[in-house]
């Protein structure tokens, strides 16, 4: 009778071990999900500071591409390019544009 109790012991101790196991596993579980979660949200973080830095570069380009197609711009950096300048006024003419009357309006 004797060794009955034993293995009843016995059994209850495994199935102690066997619970303190489980508890260490899921713990265990526990803590690596939260610990990737951790380095998600710093992942997270890192890409959302890198998306406010280019959203403000873009604004940034797009400003200066505009002030760069403006007219006066345009016509300033053709002029530097090709060499143009401004005619004087000997190297100008003027034209007077002549209007013929039909005879049968007079």
């Amino acid at each position: 009778m004797a060794t009955r109790k034993q293995r009843g012991r016995l059994k209850g101790r495994v199935l102690v071990a066997w619970g303190l196991l489980l508890v260490l596993g899921v713990s265990s579980i526990v803590i690596w999900r939260r610990t990737s979660g951790y380095a998600t949200a710093q992942d997270i973080r890192k890409l959302d500071a890198e998306k406010n830095n280019l959203l403000s570069t873009r604004t940034t380009l797009r400003k200066d591409i505009q002030d760069a197609n403006t007219r006066d711009r345009v016509i300033a950096a053709a002029a530097r390019r090709l060499g143009l300048t401004v005619a004087t006024e000997a190297q100008t003419r003027s034209l007077v544009d002549t209007v013929v009357v039909p005879d049968s309006a007079r």
